[in-house]
């Protein structure tokens, strides 16, 4: 009996797993999906620093005051109540949706406010047209078009995998924390799942 629940463990984990991706856009490649940005410290951003990983996205504007602040709190509590192995492996991207008043300097005392750790979040900004591409794939932003302004965005985040592909949609204020460690232990358990 215990041989037979080790032998269907792994597909029922699977059938499981396959709840996780539903219906999404098409993949982003991850280096065109991130091209002409810069983080925080002012580095054009790699996209190498997310392969094989599983990797939080959401949009923000530094100079918000409603949702934003509450939005990156969330999020950092999240991470820091993930069992240490999960937090290891997980990335957070946070795009600014205000590239033009939002500098690397200013992204920079933005996620110092919030004590982010720089190693495992990268917080991007870059060209307007960069922003609106990447804020459009993965539906970012409330007004893609000419009159886009910088409070109409998604408060959403987003599970993307390593290629690109929405994995999950959660809503952010607040984040059910325990739904999304348990997807990141789900993706530990099934690494296959961020090559979508």
């Amino acid at each position: 009996m215990i041989a037979i629940r080790r032998a269907v463990r792994p597909f029922l984990g699977l059938i499981v797993a396959a709840g996780l991706v539903g219906a999404s856009p098409p993949p982003v490649p991850a280096r065109s999906g991130f091209a002409g940005f810069v983080d925080q410290s002012g580095r054009p951003f790699d996209p190498a620093r997310l392969a094989g990983r599983p990797v939080l996205l959401n949009f923000i504007f530094a100079g918000c005051g409603t949702t934003c602040p509450l939005q990156t709190a969330e999020l950092v509590a999240t991470l820091k109540g993930l069992p240490p192995a999960l937090r290891r492996t997980v990335r957070i991207v946070s795009v600014t949706v205000d590239p033009q008043n939002d500098t690397p300097a200013a992204l920079r005392r933005y996620a110092a406010t919030f004590g982010v750790p720089n190693d495992r979040w990268a917080f991007l900004t870059g060209n307007r047209a960069a922003m609106l591409r990447l804020a459009a794939t993965y539906n970012g932003a409330g007004a893609i078009a000419e009159g886009f302004a910088a409070t109409m965005h998604s408060t959403d985040v987003l599970l993307i995998g390593s290629r690109g592909m929405l994995i999950r949609r959660y809503r952010a204020l607040p984040l059910d924390r325990n739904r999304l460690a348990q997807d990141l232990e789900m993706l530990a358990q099934f690494p296959a799942l961020l090559t979508r």
